[in-house]
């Protein structure tokens, strides 16, 4: 009779346990679907491995493969190799950070903000094989390969994208700038190439008198004034055509018909072909410094007490009379002339009645003279006459109605005063000091022969 739970082992008179045996059996299925589960398992990582390399080595976009912690790059596609302009060689000797412009340190964890799956999307910058720096859009996550943990990085080259993109925020600054611009006291015109006005701020027709309407759709050339010839703005043109931009003083026609003086720029706007497609006019209105200018000129070139020429101004006309002898042929005399006993008069009645004397006697001297001639205050009470257009004999006698005249003439406080007057014609082969010498002592001539009259320097006088 057999014990409960076993079985009689017919062949050798064992017993054999019923439920070990049910046991081994359970665990030689398991081991078997085991066995099962991991050759599938095996052969399904097997395809997927095989599917992602067919995907990484044929896609076209560029992709890496990195070593998740040191940033080693372990592969790259075809599309990375001609992207980067490596070899698979080269490119698998490379850090990332070979790659990649930012510092290691920022790499590094930005590589770990990817295992912690925090990111996955970066804008970064790339240097090429060649140097050249690329913008670039990475999209990367973390996978597993061989036990080893990696970045599956696709990288896309948007710096066409970002070139634009700047370009694009520049055109607007520029447009902002000039909005800016058109609201300033600058008077702004746009002109196209065909040097038609197409555009003017609200400064433009303060300085100039016209209104938008009135000048848009309108040439420039409405605007010129006959101040400048052609060869003026033939060179305006030229400059603007070599280097594109062209300022000076530069003069309009107001509206009202005045000549307007303005300080002018002229930039030219091309197009992608490099032809000028417009021309910018940026301006101010100068009268006020003009006038400034023309005081200031004054000022240097006139006495100050009786406003006729001064000795700096008088010497360089007569240096312009010697060029224009030597040229021209046409002649010219100097005339001095002083007042007799003027010491006399400053010490009977005082320096300001004789300040008063001299611009009496300026008044009269310039009644007499011809539009040719110029007078100037020499110094002290000594007046000199450039006598345009006039040989000895004609300026002896411009001398002696200047003679006449003082003499009849009653002065304030004074009364009557006589002047001597020494008369030379400048020769060729004078010099100016030459000729002053000759005039001075013709003048100490007529004081030496009795004052209130005439004479004139020859030769052996």
């Amino acid at each position: 009779m057999q014990p409960p739970g076993k079985h009689e082992n017919r062949g050798n008179g064992a017993f054999v346990d019923a439920d070990q045996h049910d046991d081994e059996s359970r665990l030689r299925r398991l081991q078997v679907a085991l066995e099962d589960t991991k050759h599938e398992r095996d052969t399904c990582q097997k395809e997927s491995n095989q599917l992602f390399d067919a995907m990484f080595r044929q896609n076209t976009a560029p992709k890496l493969l990195i070593e998740a912690d040191s940033g080693r790059i372990v592969d790259a596609n075809d599309s990375a190799l001609t992207f980067y302009g490596y070899s698979l060689q080269e490119i698998k000797r490379l850090n990332i950070g070979d790659i990649n412009t930012l510092d290691e340190e920022v790499l590094r964890r930005k590589r770990q903000s990817v295992q912690r799956g925090e990111r996955g999307f970066f804008c970064f910058q790339h240097r090429l094989a060649c140097g050249e720096v690329r913008d670039v859009e990475v999209y990367t996550s973390p996978i597993m390969r061989d036990g080893c943990q990696l970045l599956h990085s696709i990288i896309h080259d948007v710096s066409q994208r970002t070139n634009a993109e700047a370009q694009l925020a520049a055109h607007d600054a520029e447009y902002q700038l000039m909005a800016a611009a058109f609201h300033t006291g600058q008077g702004v015109m746009i002109v196209n190439r065909q040097q038609i006005i197409e555009r003017v701020n609200d400064a433009f027709t303060t300085i100039t008198g016209y209104p938008q309407q009135a000048v848009v759709g309108e040439p420039a050339q409405l605007l010129q004034s006959d101040q400048h010839d052609a060869t003026f703005y033939q060179r305006i043109q030229f400059t603007l055509s070599v280097s594109g931009y062209w300022e000076g003083e530069y003069w309009y026609r107001h509206q009202n018909g005045e000549t307007l003086p303005l300080w002018q720029s002229i930039s030219t706007l091309n197009n992608s072909q490099d032809q000028i497609e417009h021309y910018i006019y940026v301006f101010h209105d100068i009268r006020k410094q003009k006038m400034l200018e023309e005081e200031l000129k004054h000022l240097a070139e006139h006495d100050r007490l009786t406003g006729i020429c001064n000795r700096t101004r008088l010497s360089r006309l007569q240096e312009q009379a010697i060029t224009d002898l030597e040229r021209y042929d046409t002649p010219f005399s100097l005339i001095m002339l002083d007042i007799d006993r003027f010491k006399h008069i400053n010490d009977a009645h005082g320096h300001d009645t004789g300040d008063n004397v001299l611009k009496a006697l300026s008044d009269v001297i310039t009644r007499q003279l011809r539009n040719s001639d110029k007078v100037g205050r020499w110094g002290g009470d000594e007046f000199m006459l450039l006598t345009g257009h006039t040989q000895l004999e004609g300026a002896v006698a411009l001398a002696e109605r200047i003679r006449a005249s003082v003499e009849a003439t009653a002065f304030d406080v004074i009364g009557n005063l006589t002047v001597s007057l020494g008369v030379a014609q400048f020769q060729r082969g004078m010099t100016l000091a030459e000729s002053l010498k000759a005039v001075d002592e013709a003048l100490y001539r007529a004081k030496r022969r009795g004052r209130n009259r005439v004479e004139s320097f020859s030769d052996g006088a």
